[in-house]
């Protein structure tokens, strides 16, 4: 259907139809919407993985099975690679040096939540970890001292 385009109207002073304006407004709408939604996905805050029982460890191969012991490296690249032991991640950073590391996170023992590695207090305990280094992961240092007191490594209680 044709319609007739007026063009001396001050109220469209482009002759277009209200056809046309409302294409013209959704399609502006759609582009604005899809620029607000693609500037969210740059380079952000990278958050922890949540672990699952079938996640094995990025070094020794093992189940990730104790999670008050775990770590977890989130490459550049969005890699995420999951460790059963606070010393199995430090090993895989020593042995692959040119992985690019976006993030680094350890489970707090306490609690069981992820912590920064940048912001998180390890400690070198008497506990049993999966790989025996007794490293575990807390929040602050004054409830590492107090673990620490109960639970120091041999020979330095």
């Amino acid at each position: 259907m044709w319609r007739a385009v007026v063009r001396n109207n001050p109220e469209n002073p482009a002759g277009y139809s209200n056809d046309v304006y409302h294409g013209l407004i959704v399609t502006l709408l759609v582009i604005v919407g899809l620029l607000v939604s693609v500037s969210g996905c740059g380079k952000g805050e990278h958050r922890p993985v949540d672990l699952y029982p079938e996640d094995m460890c990025g070094f020794c191969r093992m189940a990730v099975s104790d999670h008050r012991c775990a770590a977890e490296i989130i490459t550049l690249s969005g890699e995420v690679l999951k460790f059963d032991d606070i010393s199995c991640m430090e090993k895989y950073r020593a042995m692959n040096t040119t992985v690019e590391v976006a993030a680094v996170f350890v489970k707090n023992y306490e609690n069981r939540e992820w912590l920064p590695l940048s912001g998180a207090i390890v400690a070198e305990t008497d506990i049993a970890t999966p790989m025996g280094s007794g490293k575990i992961a807390f929040a602050d240092s004054a409830r590492a001292r107090a673990f620490l007191r109960e639970h120091s490594p041999q020979g330095l209680h």
